[in-house]
């Protein structure tokens, strides 16, 4: 990554890493406090120039702009070139995106219907209940998404009767 790609991508100053014995620390301050082999200072470190902080080994993190529907933050490394902490950006894998909205994941069917379906046929509530399967209301309670490994034979005549107002979907693969 080039230095003129990144400087716009500074967003934030104030934040800073430090590798400590391996391990990135990332601070979102500079300390005023500081107590190293080289310096002792009771107050006023974060004012310190650039050169003493980079000497002390705090160096600026640069946030990269990343697509967090396709990709994701990956492990901070330091930037030697350009004298900075950033992050790796991975691609999230097909499957993850894929999954995403499947609430249980330990399921491979879920029907989605209306949350009336409910109201109107209570025994498929209470049916899901006895046999400890999950129902998950969507966020405005509009939809619901009930959870099973398989829909049973005596089920399926009413799920087929009911064609256009719900959807049976197998876990993607």
């Amino acid at each position: 990554m080039e230095l003129l790609q990144v400087l716009p991508l500074i967003k934030n100053k104030s934040m800073y890493a430090k590798n400590e014995n391996g391990i990135i620390t990332v601070y979102s301050a500079l300390p005023s406090r500081y107590v190293s082999e080289n310096m002792n200072v009771a107050g006023g470190f974060h004012l310190l120039d650039a050169a003493t902080h980079q000497v002390e080994g705090f160096y600026p993190v640069v946030m990269v702009e990343y697509d967090p529907d396709t990709e994701r933050l990956g492990p901070m490394y330091f930037d030697e070139q350009n004298g900075f902490f950033t992050y790796n950006i991975e691609d999230i894998p097909d499957l993850e995106i894929a999954l995403r909205g499947w609430h249980h994941p330990e399921y491979c069917k879920r029907i989605i219907a209306p949350s009336s379906l409910i109201d109107d046929y209570p025994n498929i509530a209470i049916w899901m209940q006895l046999n400890q399967l999950p129902i998950v209301l969507s966020d405005d309670t509009s939809v619901c998404y009930l959870y099973m490994n398989t829909v049973r034979a005596q089920h399926q005549a009413l799920a087929d009767s009911l064609q256009g107002m719900l959807t049976i979907e197998n876990i993607p693969t």
